[in-house]
C-alpha cells in the first residue's frame, strides 16, 4: 500500500512539474498579432443577397478578425492579422467570387 501511495504521489508531482516548470522558466508569452484595418471599395454589391454572399466569403477566410459591410456605399472594412493574411489575398478571393474591389487602403487609427 505504501508503494502505491508513493507511486501516485510521484505521478502527481511529475505532472505538476511538467505543467508549471515551463511557465516559470520561460514566463507567460502573450501573442500580439499585428492587426491592421483596410477598407475595400466598389465591390459591386447592389442587393442584400450580394452583401450576405460577401459576408459568407469573408467568414471563411483565415486571419480576418472583424468585418463591417456597408452596401449603400459599396464598402467593406476588414480588420486582419497581417502575419496570417494580406489584403491582396482578400482581393483575389473576392475577385474569384465575382466581387472585384477597385482598391483597398489602410484605415488610420
Amino acid at each position: 500500500m505504501k508503494r502505491k501511495g508513493l507511486f501516485i504521489t510521484g505521478l502527481l508531482f511529475a505532472a505538476a512539474v511538467g505543467i508549471f516548470l515551463p511557465q516559470f522558466i520561460v514566463g507567460t508569452v502573450e501573442s500580439s498579432p499585428s492587426e491592421a484595418t483596410y477598407t475595400f471599395t466598389n465591390l459591386g454589391m447592389t442587393t442584400e443577397e450580394e452583401k450576405e454572399r460577401v459576408q459568407e466569403i469573408l467568414d471563411h477566410i483565415v486571419g480576418i478578425y472583424e468585418v463591417s459591410i456597408d452596401p449603400t456605399s459599396d464598402q467593406v472594412t476588414i480588420t486582419l492579422d497581417e502575419e496570417t493574411m494580406r489584403p491582396e489575398w482578400i482581393v483575389k478571393s473576392l475577385d474569384a467570387h465575382g466581387f472585384t474591389p477597385d482598391n483597398f487602403k489602410p484605415v488610420k487609427k
